[in-house]
């Protein structure tokens, strides 16, 4: 039974992923799973927290980050992500992607001892150079932890509030996999499959539970 859970939510995702290059929607999505259109949608939902075009437009939004970072045009881009004017798509990117952006400035400005960094630009060319900066600083930190075999490590985070401990292996696994789709899919395949106790699928929430 779980090996057929498994294998027809497979089968649903992959139908989203295929139908990126096609005008194909809802209904035609359904159909070539042989499923009814309210079934499709809320076995998806179930599964992934969110509804198939949520997840089709977010998916297509993560392919456009990885074109515009291997040296893709902005315009040929937004078209191929589906969006009919340069303004929409850069609305939207900007709307997925600066917040985690953001998020990483701020660990690096942690683990190097500095304030918090300030609100930035958001177009998506400042948007690559922001996500460039942070992340050539997060891996250098992340080596040096490495070098020092730290991940076991405690250190105190200021920037929260109030400022919180973190180990430096729980925080590098969080920025990693919290923002991740795989994430998402990984958590809703476990509770599709009966798992009661997944929470939020965060590397930190699960370093904190208690040892049973």
């Amino acid at each position: 039974m779980a090996t057929v859970a498994r294998d027809r939510l497979r089968a649903l995702i992959d139908t989203v992923v295929d139908s990126l290059d096609d005008d194909a929607r809802g209904e035609e999505l359904a159909r070539r799973v042989h499923f009814s259109r309210f079934h499709f949608d809320r076995l998806l939902a179930s599964a992934l927290g969110e509804s198939p075009g949520a997840f089709r437009r977010r998916l297509l939004l993560e392919r456009a980050a990885w074109e515009l970072g291997h040296g893709a045009g902005v315009t040929e881009v937004a078209f191929r992500a589906g969006y009919a004017s340069l303004e929409a798509f850069s609305r939207a990117f900007s709307r997925a992607y600066e917040r985690l952006i953001y998020s990483k400035e701020t660990w690096t400005a942690s683990l190097a001892g500095r304030e918090a960094p300030g609100r930035q630009g958001n177009s998506i060319d400042c948007l690559r150079r922001r996500l460039e900066d942070a992340g050539t600083e997060f891996a250098q930190r992340v080596r040096e932890i490495r070098d020092r075999g730290a991940w076991d490590t405690a250190f105190v985070d200021a920037l929260c509030d109030p400022p919180e401990s973190f180990t430096y292996g729980g925080m590098v696994a969080h920025v990693l996999t919290w923002s991740a789709h795989r994430r998402h899919v990984l958590i809703g395949a476990l509770r599709s499959l009966g798992a009661a106790d997944t929470g939020s699928g965060d590397p930190i929430e699960w370093e904190r539970r208690p040892a049973a």
